[in-house]
Parts: C-alpha cells; structure tokens; sequence
C-alpha cells in the first residue's frame, strides 16, 4: 500500500516537491511547477551582465558542430531518453565541452565533445547509478565505429583512450581522481566534461545541487554560467512547450547564439 501511495504521489508532485520530500523516482521529468522554480531562483536576475556578449565566453562554431555529436536513441541503456539526464541534458553538456575544449585546440575538443555525448547514454535512471561512467566508458570501446561514423572522425588509439578515461572519470569524486596516474594523463579532457556536466546543473531540482566552484578544477566564468543557465531555462521551456529534446536544445542554442 505504502509503494501504491508513493507512486501516485510521484506522478502528481512536481520534481522540486519530490526532491524537497526525499522522495525523487528513479525517472525524473521535467514540469511546469519545477521550471517556474528553476527561474524565480536565477542567480543572475539581479546582475547588470546581459546577454550580449556572449561571443567573448562562446564559440560560435559549435551552433554548426553540435549536429554532429547526436547521440543515436538506440544507444541509451534506458528507453527514457527525455528525463533529466536524457537528450537535452547530454546536448547541453556537450555543447559546454566543445566551448571549453576550443581554447585547448581540435584534439582536446574532439575528446570533451565525444566524452559528452557518450557520458550518461549508459545510465538506468536518473539518481546516483553509480558506476554508469564506467559502463558509458565501456560502451564506447565498443561502439568506436558508430561514433566515428556518427562524429565523422576517425579516432586514433590515443584519442581512445583520451575519450574512455574522460568518460570513465567524470562521475569520479576529485579526491579518489586525483590519486590515479590516468587521470594525470587525462586530466585536461576530464576537468573539461566535469567542469560542462556541473554548467547543466541548474535544471535540478535542489540549490544545493547546481555549480559548485569548490567540487571543480576548471571554473567557468559567471557569463559562461550565465548562459548555461539561460541555456537550461530556454530549452527546458521549448520542450514543456512541445517541442522534441533535440529541437529545443538546438533552437534555444541558435536563439541565444543570436
């Protein structure tokens, strides 16, 4: 009976009620009622910074490049590919770690933007699934062919091995990370997808759990988060509207590129 009531009380609660109860469900969707509380709660409402700009933290590029770093739906390990930590979620990462990784040359951004793609397609659900790096990073060696094909880019041995680590480690605590040698060889590529994975965070349902400076080795000016917020809000607004994940992640890429 206790399960019966729990969940219904999950399909009626809003996602922000949910977290504040204790009570998330393993698939979580974004709602109305979650994303009025995502933008009352703007960090950046109050702030002189405007939107223009933009082109001193973003690569505009990428509006053209993230077309190519689509994940198939196939690949997802779970069937819900519009949840929280679905499409939108890896499009708006990977956009991220294209921006970051342009100042660091076309290696390094390939690897982030890769890594981003890939990182959560092999997640169950939407909470702590721990070790889901470490499947997403498996999947990859062994779908190299649907990615290359996918990317239309040929990967090389180290490139390989750049994109499983960055994937393998992102969900890694920095403590436990930075005791490991392949870190050290991968750390670049690895502070880069945490770093974009944190720029999304303003779509959960808890303050506590948006951006933190302190968890990261590679900080994100206020502008850049400015725009990943405007960027969750945006998107988030176009799918509840009725648009396709990757419609709305797209369209609110190229409204705010503009």
């Amino acid at each position: 009976m206790r399960d019966i009531k729990l969940e219904n009380m999950q399909k009626s609660e809003s996602l922000v009620k949910l977290a504040e109860l204790k009570a998330l469900p393993l698939h979580q969707y974004m709602d109305k009622e979650t994303l009025v509380w995502i933008k009352e709660n703007n960090p950046f409402k109050d702030t002189s910074d405007t939107l223009n700009g933009y082109h001193k933290v973003f690569d505009h590029t990428i509006n053209e490049r993230i077309i190519n770093y689509i994940p198939k739906k196939e690949w997802f390990l779970s069937p819900h590919a519009d949840t929280i930590h679905g499409y939108r979620h890896i499009l708006r990462v990977t956009i991220h770690s294209l921006n970051l990784g342009s100042s660091f040359g076309d290696e390094v951004q390939a690897v982030a933007g890769i890594a981003a793609m890939v990182h959560d397609l092999r997640r169950k659900d939407d909470k702590g699934d721990q070790e889901h790096g470490k499947r997403a990073a498996i999947w990859f060696r062994n779908h190299v062919g649907e990615i290359e094909q996918c990317c239309g880019i040929t990967l090389s041995e180290q490139y390989i091995q750049d994109i499983y680590y960055t994937i393998l480690y992102h969900e890694i605590p920095y403590e436990i990370c930075e005791k490991s040698d392949n870190y050290k060889k991968h750390k670049t590529s690895v502070d880069i997808l945490k770093a974009a994975d944190a720029l999304d965070r303003y779509r959960l349902p808890k303050l506590k759990w948006w951006i933190q400076d302190s968890l990261l080795r590679s900080k994100t000016s206020k502008k850049l988060k400015r725009f990943a917020f405007n960027l969750v809000a945006t998107s988030e607004d176009s799918y509840l509207s009725g648009l396709d994940s990757i419609s709305s992640v797209l369209n609110s890429l190229t409204a705010l590129c503009n």
